[in-house]
């Protein structure tokens, strides 16, 4: 072979690395993954008690079943279980007519149905627009209209600008410049922090971190500024605003942990570990919930009306990398590289080294001992980078440089 060729050799050697690193994880995890039971957790109004449904499916023989019990282990048929959350089943018992009257003394109607809220949140530097729109707060309307004007925080202060004419209002900007520095707010702005939409009840306005770090609620109420200093002792990360309700927003700190901000500008620290930072939350008049999923457990935390906790259980989370299949992957393969969502990033991740090194050396002998069976030399280079690339990428780089040999 000539220079040239072993060159195109060694990359098609690399490419078949990284063909087989793509493909040969996922044929095993296909073919040997018993997929563990997906678990979800509620709390339930009417026992208060924690329920738990389980989903074991299993990708070898294609069954699957549910199976539905509380933090006790009592069992219950879909039909109790059902019954149990009347917030989260609503249409389903009211079609079959088992709608509790009341719950907890209350009449179970559309008004209480109503009281339900669901979201998701999650610890990251929210997305601020450079223009936001600063809406009416006390407009009288059913929601809010969009105003003709934007504005922004600068340096030199807030900016309200015509975007037709992108033109900057030198009256309202003055006016507003005004009432921002009496509250001792400094430019420029941090991070704004709001919803800058049309689809809300009402119009709170935008929270604000000023150039020192402090927070500002500022509103526009029947044309004339409003701002008010909120004091704190806490360092802002990011915040979740909130639909009109009982809370201006959810609030992260640099450690994760979350508080509420409450319209009466009181803060509060929530008694629930910060994990990972991301809770799918839900609230009725009863209670407000707040679940954490990791890679260990899920753990679901209620709290009272005023945000103390009233009740706590967390449950087993499984998953794919606790199962022996899981295992023994790691010790077959160095890696596996995982394409992103439309093939725009490949990502590699690595097993333990202290597990795929022994398959590895093994490997690499078993390809020497071929390669002097068939009167290899192995100090020649390309031979020691067969060597090498089968000491470092195991399993794919052996099947490689079977299928690419190095021939005299």
């Amino acid at each position: 072979m000539t220079l040239a060729a072993k060159i195109i050799r060694l990359f098609l050697v690399l490419l078949g690395v990284m063909v087989l690193a793509m493909t040969l994880p996922e044929l095993y995890r296909k073919n040997f993954e018993k997929r563990p039971g997906k678990k979800l957790i509620y709390y339930s109004e009417i026992s208060k008690n924690f329920m738990i449904s389980e989903d074991f499916s299993d990708t070898l023989t294609n069954e699957n079943h549910i199976i539905y019990y509380d933090q006790t282990g009592k069992r219950y048929t879909e039909r109790e279980y059902n019954r149990q959350l009347p917030f989260l089943y609503t249409r389903k018992l009211a079609l079959l007519g088992e709608l509790p009257d009341t719950i907890n003394g209350n009449k179970f109607d559309q008004q209480l149905i109503k009281t339900t809220k669901r979201g998701m949140l999650m610890p990251v530097s929210s997305f601020t627009f450079q223009l936001n729109p600063l809406f009416e707060s006390e407009s009288g309307k059913v929601r809010p209209e969009l105003p003709d004007d934007l504005f922004r925080i600068n340096h030199r202060g807030i900016e309200f600008l015509d975007p037709e004419t992108n033109k900057i209002l030198p009256e309202k900007s003055r006016s507003f410049n005004k009432t921002l520095k009496a509250a001792g707010f400094q430019s420029p702005a941090r991070n704004i922090y709001g919803i800058p939409s049309t689809l809300k009840s009402r119009d709170d306005g935008y929270f604000i971190i000023d150039q020192r770090g402090e927070l500002f609620h500022l509103k526009m109420i029947k044309g004339r500024p409003y701002c008010h200093h909120i004091p704190k002792n806490i360092s802002v990360s990011s915040m979740k605003c909130m639909v009109p309700g009982d809370l201006y927003a959810y609030i992260y700190d640099q450690q994760q942990q979350l508080y509420v901000l409450r319209t009466d500008y009181s803060i509060k620290k929530l008694p629930i570990r910060p994990g990972n930072g991301r809770f799918m939350y839900s609230s009725n008049c009863f209670y407000k919930s707040y679940k954490n999923t990791d890679n260990d457990s899920i753990r679901l935390y209620v709290l009272d009306a005023d945000y103390n906790l009233a009740d706590y259980h967390a449950i087993e989370a499984d998953n794919y990398s606790k199962s022996p299949v899981a295992q023994t992957e790691q010790y077959l393969f160095p890696l596996k590289i995982i394409l992103t969502p439309g093939y725009a990033h490949m990502i590699p991740l690595f097993n333990p080294f202290c597990r795929f090194i022994w398959l590895n050396m093994l490997l690499l002998i078993i390809l020497a001992a071929i390669k002097l069976q068939n009167h290899r030399k192995l100090y020649n280079p390309f031979n020691l980078l067969d060597l090498g690339i089968t000491g470092i990428f195991g399993i794919f780089a052996f099947i490689a440089v079977l299928i690419f040999p190095n021939r005299k």
